[in-house]
């Protein structure tokens, strides 16, 4: 009875280590998941600087998938700005439209991949974008 005892132990202890260990596995992922979403925001500010519209769609596409993706809370900005974006760049590309306030962009996004969560750069780029189209 005593060795039924010791072995349920141990598998519980086991069992216990393998659920903690694929834990830790997933974190690192999600954290590596938000790490790429800031490192596509500073290749979108790069884009924007000197690439062109379809480079910076390109980006875009991969931030708005990503977004999908990250442990930020979606508390409307960040679920908005990449959107947006993708939106606002399609409709510059359909028109022949090029980026204007480059300068101004490209320190709003500079940063958001600093903190994505910002709500108010978030706002500050969606609206620069915006204004871009006029």
């Amino acid at each position: 009875m005593k060795r039924i005892g010791i072995i349920l132990t141990i598998l519980l202890c086991v069992g216990i280590i393998i659920v903690q260990f694929v834990h830790s596995k997933n974190e690192v992922k999600q954290e590596q998941v938000d790490k790429q979403f800031s490192y596509v925001l500073s290749q979108l500010a790069d884009e924007v600087k000197s690439g062109s519209n379809i480079d910076i769609l390109d980006r875009i596409v991969k931030l708005n998938t990503l977004k999908n993706y990250t442990t930020f809370k979606n508390e409307g900005t960040l679920t908005d700005y990449p959107a947006v974006l993708l939106t606002e760049q399609r409709n510059a590309l359909k028109f022949n439209k090029t980026i204007n306030n480059k300068d101004q962009i490209t320190e709003t996004i500079k940063i958001l991949a600093s903190d994505p969560q910002n709500k108010e750069a978030g706002e500050q780029l969606i609206f620069e974008f915006r204004q871009n189209m006029q």
